[in-house]
C-alpha cells in the first residue's frame, strides 16, 4: 500500500469519525469583523442577482456575494445594533431608526420626536399587516419609563407608541400567530390583538419565563426560551410545556425560520422540523459555547453573527437537503483539478453558465481555508485558476466553488 493510499485511508477514516461521514459538511467562519469585534445584529436579502448579508456592528459591514467578501459602509451612527428586511428596504436602529432602499449605500433618518429620552432598542418587527414595530428603551435610568414600543404603518415616516401594559423590562423578541403579536420581555410576555393599543401578560403564574432570552413562532406554534429551558405554547400563550431539549440546549438567544425548518442558537446551532418539539445540533465546526447574536439565512446559506467570534456560514443544504433550498446552476462535472493526486501545484478549472460572483478556496479537512483562489466577478464561460500546493502539508483537502447560486465541492489530494 503507497503512502498517499495510506494518509488518504487515514484522512478519510479520520474526517468520518469527525464530521458523520460528510468531510468538511460544517461551519466556516467568514471574514466579516475578522478583527474580533462584537456583532450586534445580522440580516439577509435575496435578488434578482444574487444575495446580500449585512452585519451592524461598531461599523456596518455588508457582502453582495452571499459573504464571499465584504466591504465598510457609512450609516452615521457609532453602533448598528439592529437589522431588518422589509421587502427591498434595510431599517437599521442605531439609537435612531434608519432607512434604506439600496442595500445601505445610503439612509434617511427614520425617527420620530416621540421617542424623546428613549433610544430605539435592537429589536424591530414587520408583520404581513404592514406594520413596523420598534421597541425602545430610556436614554437614563433617571425616570425610567421601562420597555416600550413604536408602531409605524408608513415604514418609519411616523410613529404612534403602542407599549400600554407592558411593565418595566428590557424587550428580548418579537413573534406573531395571525394577527396577534406577542412582545418577549427579560420578565414576561405581552400579547396584543389591536396593534398595540393594549398588551396583557399571557405567561401569568409561568415563573420559568424570568430572564426570558428570546421569543419566535412557527405555524401556530409560540416558542420562548429563558434560563430555564425553552417551552412551547400552542394555544398563544395561555399554556406552556418543555421542549426535549437536555441541559445543554438551554437559553436559546436566536431563532430563524426556514419553511418547516426552524434554527435556534445558543452554545451551539440546533435544528427543529417538528415545530420546536425536537432538535438536532448542526453546530458542527462552531466554536464551543460561543455567544451568538442572531441568525439568518440567504437563499443557499445559514449565517450566524457571534459576540466577538466573528460570523459564520454554513451552506443550508448540508443541514436540511434540496428541499426549500434553490440548487446550484454549475454542475458538479463543471469543477474539476488536475492533476489529482498532486505532488507540487494543480489546475483548478471551472465553466459558469453566467456572469456573476464567486469563490474559490481550498479547505482542510477541519473546514479550515488554506487558500483562496479567488472571490470576485466572474465572466461566463470557462476559467481556471492554479493553486501552488508545495509548501501544504500532504493530505486530503476540498476545492469549493461557492457562488449566490450554491456550493459545488472537488476532494484533491496532496501528495
Amino acid at each position: 500500500m503507497t503512502g498517499v493510499l495510506k494518509h488518504l485511508i487515514s484522512a478519510g477514516c479520520f474526517a468520518s469519525l469527525l464530521f458523520g461521514g460528510v468531510v468538511n459538511a460544517q461551519w466556516v467562519r467568514t471574514s466579516a469583523l475578522d478583527d474580533g469585534s462584537y456583532a450586534y445584529a445580522l440580516a439577509t436579502m435575496d435578488g434578482p442577482t444574487g444575495s446580500s448579508v449585512f452585519v451592524g456592528s461598531y461599523s456596518f459591514v455588508s457582502s453582495t456575494d452571499d459573504g464571499l467578501t465584504w466591504s465598510s459602509m457609512n450609516l452615521g451612527a457609532a453602533e448598528t445594533d439592529g437589522l431588518l428586511v422589509i421587502d427591498d428596504s434595510l431599517c437599521a436602529s442605531a439609537g435612531y431608526v434608519y432607512l434604506s432602499t439600496d442595500k445601505g449605500q445610503t439612509w434617511a433618518l427614520r425617527d420620530s420626536a416621540d421617542f424623546v429620552n428613549r433610544n430605539a432598542s435592537p429589536l424591530m418587527f414587520y408583520h404581513s399587516d404592514n406594520t413596523l414595530y420598534v421597541s425602545t428603551q430610556p436614554i437614563s435610568s433617571f425616570g425610567d419609563p421601562g420597555a416600550g414600543a413604536f408602531r409605524s404603518t408608513d415604514r418609519g415616516v411616523s410613529w404612534v407608541e403602542a407599549d400600554s401594559g407592558i411593565l418595566a423590562g428590557i424587550v428580548r423578541g418579537w413573534a406573531s400567530i395571525d394577527n396577534d403579536i406577542f412582545m418577549g420581555v427579560d420578565n414576561g410576555i405581552y400579547r396584543t390583538t389591536n396593534q398595540g393599543g393594549f398588551w396583557i401578560p399571557v405567561d401569568t403564574g409561568q415563573s420559568d419565563f424570568f430572564y426570558l432570552s428570546a421569543i419566535t413562532s412557527i405555524g401556530k406554534t409560540l416558542i420562548a426560551s429563558a434560563k430555564a429551558g425553552t417551552f412551547l405554547s400552542t394555544d398563544k400563550g395561555q399554556s406552556w410545556r418543555p421542549s426535549n431539549l437536555d441541559t445543554q440546549l438551554l437559553h436559546m438567544t436566536a431563532f430563524n425560520q426556514i419553511g418547516a425548518n426552524l434554527f435556534a442558537a445558543g452554545g451551539s446551532v440546533y435544528l427543529s422540523n417538528d415545530s420546536g418539539k425536537s432538535w438536532s445540533d448542526v453546530g458542527v465546526g462552531l466554536p464551543k459555547n460561543v455567544g451568538f447574536v442572531a441568525l439568518a439565512a440567504t437563499r443557499t446559506s445559514l449565517f450566524a453573527a457571534t459576540s466577538a467570534n466573528g460570523v459564520w456560514r454554513r451552506p443550508l443544504a448540508e443541514m436540511i437537503g434540496t428541499s426549500g433550498v434553490e440548487p446550484t446552476s454549475i454542475p458538479q462535472s463543471d469543477l474539476r483539478s488536475y492533476p489529482n493526486p498532486t505532488s507540487s501545484s494543480t489546475t483548478i478549472a471551472l465553466a459558469t453558465a453566467e456572469r456573476g460572483f464567486a469563490g474559490i478556496s481550498i479547505f482542510n479537512l477541519f473546514g479550515i481555508e488554506v487558500a483562496r483562489l479567488f472571490a470576485g466577478e466572474l465572466e461566463a464561460g470557462a476559467h481556471t485558476f492554479m493553486w501552488g500546493a508545495a509548501s501544504t502539508p500532504a493530505g486530503v483537502y476540498e476545492v469549493r466553488l461557492v457562488t449566490p447560486q450554491g456550493s459545488v465541492l472537488r476532494r484533491v489530494v496532496r501528495e
